[in-house]
């Protein structure tokens, strides 16, 4: 079979490290890059780049792909691997009752209990932040009992998870300064909207995550925020926008996302 040819885009910079990288193990940039991935369960060419620093290079998991001098098939093999290497976004979607009148107090307790929340890390938009939870359940009681929504379903809650193979780049704060650009950016302004929206990072489990709560009530309109199939695929493409953005401004290489179900 005949190899695939693929091309991508790259620095100068990062391209001539690569190459001197490369050359300095008597290799074509191919077979290096190549041996990067694979090799990593036997013995590494010296001087040599790990899998984990190479994505720092090319800046995600499709430029990594992308990279590789290899067969067809070997590429398609290289994909089905990396799936498990990207960031999840998605909206959970419990059983909760319109008109139960606990459910803002529960859900914004949880998301801020201390023993998950470490560190401090946790935000809000169209709030007034404090260390209290009831002050920010109070505030998000306020509109629906000003446009008479308590019978509506008064919360859209979202996860922003990483693979644990990013747990050595993706730390407690580079988390929060994602979720607080994702909270200011996209959740407090869906679809033109203006929403009250307070997030948390979650550090009592392994893989570090972040929670989202977003008030359905527009706060200037009243009008109930609901999300279709085709309005969640938008909101993703702000996330993977705006996670991008921060990423790079950060320094740190750009998960991508995948799973992509509402």
């Amino acid at each position: 079979m005949k190899d695939a040819r693929i091309e991508f885009r790259i620095s100068n910079a990062k391209k001539d490290e690569i190459m001197n990288l490369a050359k300095s193990c008597n290799m074509s940039v191919g077979n290096y890059i190549e041996q990067c991935i694979f090799n990593n369960k036997g013995k590494s060419p010296e001087p040599m780049l790990k899998t984990e620093n190479l994505l720092l290079h090319l800046g995600n998991i499709s430029d990594l792909v992308n990279a590789i001098d290899c067969t067809q098939s070997v590429k398609n093999d290289l994909q089905k691997e990396v799936l498990q290497l990207w960031a999840v976004f998605k909206v959970v979607n419990p059983k909760w009752n319109p008109l139960d009148d606990q459910l803002i107090p529960n859900e914004i307790h949880y998301i801020l209990r201390k023993d998950k929340i470490k560190s401090g890390y946790y935000g809000g938009n169209n709030i007034v932040l404090t260390e209290n939870p009831d002050d920010i359940i109070s505030q998000f009681q306020i509109p629906a009992i000003y446009f008479n929504k308590q019978g509506c379903v008064l919360l859209r809650h979202f996860v922003l998870s990483f693979d644990r193979f990013y747990e050595c780049y993706i730390t407690p704060e580079i988390i929060y300064k994602i979720a607080q650009r994702l909270s200011m950016m996209v959740l407090s302004g869906l679809f033109g909207g203006y929403y009250q929206a307070v997030f948390a990072v979650h550090e009592d489990v392994e893989n570090f995550h972040a929670h989202f709560l977003v008030n359905t009530v527009d706060l200037c309109t009243g009008k109930i925020l609901t999300i279709s199939p085709s309005g969640f695929k938008q909101i993703l493409k702000d996330v993977e926008l705006q996670m991008t953005i921060e990423c790079r401004q950060l320094g740190v290489f750009v998960p991508v996302l995948y799973s992509l179900k509402e």
